[in-house]
């Protein structure tokens, strides 16, 4: 997968509550979520336990959490903070840039390290 960068939308076009926008990038489909401070996220499109749709998830502080069986994700590591399940299951996140007032977002996802 390219390490390139991808334009993807206005910032003014990503709304503040789910369903959110799907794009593609890099041939995968990423979710764009805005967490309560308002910055813009980048994350795989299904969540990694069931495949659900990442795009109508519930973002909460720094955390996304599926709408599904509510595993939930650190929005900055991508790590599964669901208590007591799988640490290793984890949300690839896409690093994002606001140019201009324009979204643009890695190809390549954020390689996600487990706690130490």
């Amino acid at each position: 997968m390219s390490d390139e960068w991808a334009h993807v939308g206005a910032d003014r076009d990503v709304p503040l509550s789910a369903p959110w926008p799907e794009v593609t990038v890099g041939g995968e489909a990423v979710a764009l979520v805005r967490d309560d401070a308002g910055r813009i996220h980048a994350v795989r499109s299904s969540c990694p336990h069931l495949r659900s749709p990442m795009t109508r998830a519930t973002v909460a502080d720094d955390s996304i959490e599926c709408s599904r069986h509510f595993y939930t994700y650190d929005l900055a590591t991508g790590r599964n903070t669901f208590p007591g399940d799988e640490v290793d299951l984890a949300l690839p996140i896409h690093d994002v840039e606001i140019r201009d007032g324009q979204v643009w977002v890695r190809a390549k996802p954020t390689a996600v390290t487990p706690e130490a």
